[in-house]
């Protein structure tokens, strides 16, 4: 750039400041609601040659809707008495401020204002472009923003995350004529906020403060002004969607049909969870933390007993997890347990029957002749009852005893059979015997069993040849219960009744050692043991091992099974 090129640029850089244009600024519109007031800020600008005719009592007119001084005049801020709106220039016009602000606005004001500025001299100007004034029925809607803690105003989208603090903040304009401010109306307040208001002479806002949580998800908050006219109230309002991002909670398992199974049926157990974003995944958990399926729906095609328990559904997004649990209680008819037998005494013979089901099984003893001397229950666990029976040594002939366990699903019955045999002799030491004879009888017996027993042991050592005991056993069959024959003695028996077959069992009586005649009865208690194939025993079994356990097995001339079993009777010492 050479030198005259560099003159020119600094004149027109100086003509730029010392040599002013008529200008002025407004704003492109304005609104009033009606009945209120309307500010309009407004600067202007002279040539530098009417500077000295700017003065304090220069005038300041506004022409509605033309630039003619005669027709369009509607305010003179010098002579009030002619203007057709109220108002006032609160702007100082010796520094060039000519912001004004028109009272009272109806709906015959609206349309565009164009400024004149008259002074001393001859400063007069029509200045361009004007003002567009705009008049509301109702007042002009707030607007609500949303900031959060760590990120500032959120300005497109409506995302919390729970547990972080938000604000809410309400702004409306405040017109400068008002004696009273705008107040604001939040239809929501969260237990926890904390609410500002804050006014100047443009606009007054309200600010809502708290910690956004699951229950402010979906939730409008909706702010409403009012404003406080002359002769009544006006209010807008404007509202806002919060979006909450939680993780599951209010998870819950339902069962279907119920959690009380039925043993060998079907079950559909289904999960559900409240969460934002929705649940990702589910996952099915045993008791014990296994895994075992996965999908809000978990099916057991046929229960069995490992079914029985606790099943916990684990519901899961990217914003945590939760969980929730039920039990599926497996019901049963009652089942007797093979553990239930008998034992006797001298004088009691004492079952004892255990039963296992679902309802928690009621036991019940049932006797043929005679009502059980003492017994007594116990509850082993929420499934399993035991009872214990006494009965006296006092029936006849055969003695019935069942034990019933039930409940509403079913009936399971073990029955005991008891049976006496008569001893052949007919006679045993009893009431009306001459004592001194059998004594004399007993003493002679010792004595030729003590010579017996010397020759016996004479010849043995004179022809020590094998022998081997063989005790001829005498036999009663029957096909209830077998007896010894040898003496009076009782033959137990049992078996299990159920609603399809007849389940046989042994109940064993021990002897005890050294035994003598009990009482003056005449009839002694023993025991035998009996043995039945039931129908689902003999499933399975070949022809060929069919007709080896035939020919094993004694029957009856008409061909019924026959139930036996050998007892060997010992020596028992008669004492007196």
């Amino acid at each position: 750039m050479n030198a005259p090129e560099k003159v020119v640029v600094i004149c027109c850089l100086f003509q730029a400041v010392l040599c002013r244009e008529f200008s002025i600024t407004l704003p492109e519109s304005v609104e009033a609601l009606r009945g209120l007031c309307v500010l309009i800020p407004c600067r202007f600008q002279i040539e530098e040659q009417y500077d000295k005719d700017l003065q304090r009592d220069s005038t300041g007119i506004w022409l509605l809707n033309g630039t003619d001084v005669n027709s369009n005049k509607v305010f003179n801020s010098k002579v009030t008495t002619e203007n057709k709106i109220e108002g006032e220039i609160i702007g100082d016009l010796l520094m060039k401020n000519c912001t004004t602000i028109f009272y009272n606005i109806s709906e015959r004001d609206r349309g565009k204002y164009y400024f004149r500025l008259e002074a001393t001299g001859s400063l007069k100007y029509n200045y361009r472009p004007p003002v567009s004034l705009r008049v509301r029925d109702s007042p002009i809607r707030p607007s609500i923003t949303l900031y959060k803690e760590d990120q500032g105003e959120v300005e497109d989208q409506n995302e919390v995350v729970e547990g972080t603090s938000v604000s809410l903040i309400c702004s409306a304009p405040s017109a400068p004529c008002l004696l009273n401010p705008p107040t604001f109306t939040w239809n929501f307040l969260p237990e926890e906020r904390r609410q500002e208001q804050n006014h100047n002479t443009s606009f007054s806002s309200s600010q809502l403060n708290f910690n956004a949580t699951h229950l402010h998800h979906g939730l409008t908050f909706t702010c409403t002004t009012t404003y406080q006219l002359q002769n009544q109230n006006k209010s807008a309002r404007s509202s806002r969607t919060l979006h909450v991002l939680y993780g599951p909670r209010n998870t819950s398992v339902s069962v279907s049909p119920s959690a009380s199974v039925l043993l060998g049926s079907s079950v559909s157990l289904s999960c559900s969870s409240d969460a934002n974003p929705a649940v990702l995944n589910y996952t099915w958990y045993r008791e014990n933390g296994e895994q075992i399926g996965t999908g809000n729906h978990l099916t057991i095609n046929t229960t069995d007993s490992t079914h029985r328990g606790l099943y916990y559904c684990r519901a899961q997004n990217q914003h945590g997890d939760h969980n929730s649990s039920v039990v599926l209680d497996l019901q049963y008819a009652p089942q007797i347990s093979s553990s239930s037998s008998c034992n006797s005494t001298q004088t009691l013979i004492m079952c004892s029957c255990e039963v296992h089901g679902n309802p928690s099984p009621t036991l019940e003893w049932r006797l043929s002749d005679q009502t059980p001397s003492t017994t007594r229950e116990e509850s082993v666990n929420n499934t399993t009852s035991r009872s214990f029976i006494s009965i006296h040594q006092s029936f006849t002939d055969m003695l019935t005893l069942q034990c019933v366990g039930s409940n509403n699903l079913g009936t399971d019955t073990q029955i005991f059979y008891f049976k006496k045999v008569p001893h052949p002799s007919g006679k045993v030491l009893g009431s009306g015997v001459d004592v001194p004879s059998v004594l004399i009888g007993a003493a002679v017996g010792a004595s030729v069993m003590m010579m017996l027993c010397g020759l016996f042991l004479c010849v043995r050592r004179v022809n020590p040849s094998q022998s081997g005991g063989s005790d001829a056993t005498g036999l009663i069959l029957n096909n209830m219960a077998v007896g010894q024959e040898e003496g009076g003695e009782s033959v137990y028996a049992n078996k299990q009744v159920s609603s399809e077959s007849l389940h046989y069992s042994t109940v064993m009586f021990p002897n005890r050692a050294g035994s003598g005649v009990r009482g003056t009865s005449s009839l002694t208690a023993e025991y035998a043991t009996v043995n039945h194939g039931s129908k689902q025993q003999n499933e399975g079994i070949t022809e060929t091992e069919t007709k080896e356990r035939d020919k094993e097995q004694p029957k009856h001339s008409d061909g019924a099974e026959v139930l036996y079993s050998q007892v060997k009777p010992r020596k028992r010492e008669q004492k007196v």
